[in-house]
């Protein structure tokens, strides 16, 4: 979140405008469970068990997600996986990967610090490439934060018999595992538990740079949301749509003044509709707008959600699953 306000005025100086917004990253903040979370594939994926260190298992085939398949689960979505120097198609969605933190601090320790202002002009280079190559909206997230810590984190111990895996800012606990450490539930499992050390400590000693605890610096994570002003005609599109139970919020760019957000199980028929009172809901000046399904117990059925023009064309849609 510091590097964030850093590369807001980074940018702002550029004569790029920016707005800001936060999330939770997911439980352990860990790139393994929180990268997927934070991505257009969430609900591709799911948990398996308390020796995987946190990774999460493509739910069509159970296999473990490494990034070729998240790459591939990208496409298959309609996405474009674009490299380093690639600008992509901008008349559709696209995801591409900056930056070197996270691998800078798990090698460099506290040395990281002297790498953050070139890594944030790196970023403002990046976007300013994608704005000019005909993207409308860039939205910058990550997976998680972490903490720095100069001569390293105060030890913690964690007995090893009681974890399947052990960290330094976090611990998978084995089955009926009995211990006084912070517990919490795993992101896409709730059934395994992880253990976490407090303030911050470390279940390993000599430690400067690390994540996966439960600190703020490590779960509230910024969102930067980058436009080129709105688009006329039918540029409006779908960007982003996360649920939370029946609940899910929506994320439209472009010129979204007076589309609306409906969520269907066939894409061109309103009578599908499920949500409360079969409406679709209008977004607000922001461009976010919050949907409700009828029936909870359409939860983990598969639908989609649809945007409409002001005359109730579907001009864009998501596959989704509903609830996850």
């Amino acid at each position: 979140m510091d590097v964030a306000q850093q590369l807001a005025e980074k940018l702002e100086v550029a004569g790029i405008e920016s707005t800001q917004d936060w999330e939770w990253s997911a439980i352990p903040s860990v790139t393994a469970t929180a990268k997927p979370a934070a991505s257009p594939i969430a609900d591709l994926v799911q948990g398996g068990e308390a020796g995987d260190e946190f990774a999460a298992r493509l739910v069509s085939s159970g296999q473990i997600l490494t990034q070729d398949r998240f790459v591939t689960a990208l496409k298959e979505r309609g996405w474009q996986f674009l490299g380093s120097e690639e600008t992509g198609d901008p008349s559709g969605s696209a995801w591409t990967e900056a930056g070197a933190l996270d691998k800078r601090g798990h090698t460099e320790g506290w040395k990281l610090a002297r790498s953050v202002e070139t890594e944030i002009r790196d970023l403002v280079t990046r976007i300013g490439v994608l704005l000019k190559a005909g993207w409308i909206e860039v939205i910058v997230v990550t997976d998680h934060g972490w903490l720095l810590v100069p001569n390293g984190m105060p030890k913690v111990e964690l007995k090893s018999f009681l974890t399947e895996t052990r960290w330094s800012r976090c611990a998978a606990l084995k089955f009926e595992a009995q211990t006084d450490a912070l517990a919490f539930k795993w992101h896409w499992n709730p059934q395994v538990m992880m253990a976490s050390p407090p303030g911050a400590g470390s279940y390993r000693a000599g430690i400067e740079y690390s994540h996966g605890g439960v600190s703020l610096q490590e779960m509230v994570t910024p969102v930067l949301r980058v436009t080129t002003g709105k688009l006329t005609g039918g540029s409006a599109r779908l960007l982003e749509a996360k649920w939370t139970g029946a609940k899910c919020r929506v994320v439209v760019g472009g010129d979204y003044t007076g589309v609306r957000v409906d969520v269907r199980t066939s894409h061109s028929d309103p009578n599908t509709s499920l949500l409360s009172d079969k409406q679709a809901r209008e977004t607000a000046p922001d461009g976010k707008v919050t949907v409700f399904l009828e029936d909870a117990s359409d939860i983990g059925k598969s639908a989609e959600i649809v945007l409409l023009d002001a005359s109730g064309q579907v001009i864009h849609s998501l596959a989704t699953t509903l609830g996850k």
